[in-house]
């Protein structure tokens, strides 16, 4: 068995709780596996117990997805106690292989004393990921505001990089895109299907991707104005968009205030308004949503909108 290709942690899309009672578990291995289980209980169900030694039920895990070198296999529990202790058998060409923490054997060559099992420690309600509805049915189009139009009234700048004209450039080679040229787009992506615009950060920044943000409560003079942005906000709002979400690095600008925040910047157009959020003592926007991607990263959004 090619066991290079087995992996699972005990975090991320590996284990994670899915609503309130229901753990997920995955085990990642190669594709001379034909079958996989998981062994598990309470990590003290021995002393609820009265035994000794620590012991788990088998359960079967399922197939759920395969790839070119690998298959993917999972089970889910709701465990009573909300925490779980667990480790995996496989079986490929005949053989019972245990996969644990610290080290996969066969079943035979296994000594528990020194095996370390893996822990989901505890089911917390605030760590269920749990992205609203209007999200499954979004088409996202993620764009870098200096990369993607030059709005046609534009002045001309020094130093802006010909449009069309491709060569290796560096963070300080500007193309001049916009937020306004965002905005006279915005039928061109409506066209296509498009129903959520994310872009990029658009805050205070030397570099043309602005990922190195050094001043979160300003529109980088580059991109435009706070109300090139409110223009931006409300025309695609008015043009029935469902989404509109900005990265700020790994933090996001959004539509909700929590009261323990201290310092905001609030951008309304008419029916809609967003804030800008901070936390007490950095520049650094506060988030409370998160959105799931498919066995990857999960990303913080968001400013909701709603269709008129």
């Amino acid at each position: 068995m090619n066991k290079a290709a087995i992996f699972h942690r005990s975090s991320g899309n590996f284990c994670y709780a899915s609503d309130k009672d229901t753990v997920v578990v995955r085990l990642q291995t190669g594709k001379d596996v034909d079958s996989a289980a998981i062994i598990c209980e309470d990590p003290f169900i021995n002393e609820l117990k009265r035994k000794r030694i620590w012991f788990g039920v088998p359960a079967p895990m399922k197939l759920i997805a395969e790839t070119e070198e690998h298959f993917l296999w999972e089970y889910r529990t709701k465990p009573p106690y909300k925490r779980l202790q667990y480790f995996f058998s496989v079986i490929s060409d005949g053989q019972e292989y245990e996969v644990y923490d610290n080290k996969v054997s066969l079943k035979t060559e296994s000594e528990h004393s020194v095996c370390q099992y893996f822990k989901f420690p505890w089911l917390n309600v605030s760590d269920v990921i749990a992205p609203p509805e209007w999200v499954k049915h979004t088409v996202w189009y993620q764009i870098m505001p200096d990369r993607f139009c030059r709005a046609k009234a534009s002045p001309e700048k020094d130093g802006l990089i010909p449009w069309g004209h491709y060569q290796k450039t560096g963070f300080n080679h500007i193309y001049g895109g916009n937020l306004k040229g965002i905005t006279e787009r915005l039928p061109y992506l409506h066209d296509l299907g498009i129903s959520g615009l994310y872009l990029t950060p658009v805050f205070q920044s030397p570099s043309y991707h602005k990922y190195n943000t050094f001043d979160y409560r300003r529109i980088d003079s580059d991109l435009g104005t706070e109300e090139d942005m409110k223009t931006l906000v409300s025309t695609a709002h008015s043009s029935c968009w469902t989404a509109f979400s900005i990265t700020a690095a790994q933090s996001f600008l959004h539509g909700r205030m929590s009261a323990k925040r201290k310092r905001t910047l609030p951008i309304t157009s008419g029916s809609l308004s967003m804030t800008m959020t901070f936390s007490k003592n950095a520049m650094i926007p506060q988030t409370d949503v998160t959105i799931p991607f498919p066995f990857g990263q999960v990303c913080r959004s968001s400013i909701r909108t709603t269709p008129k």
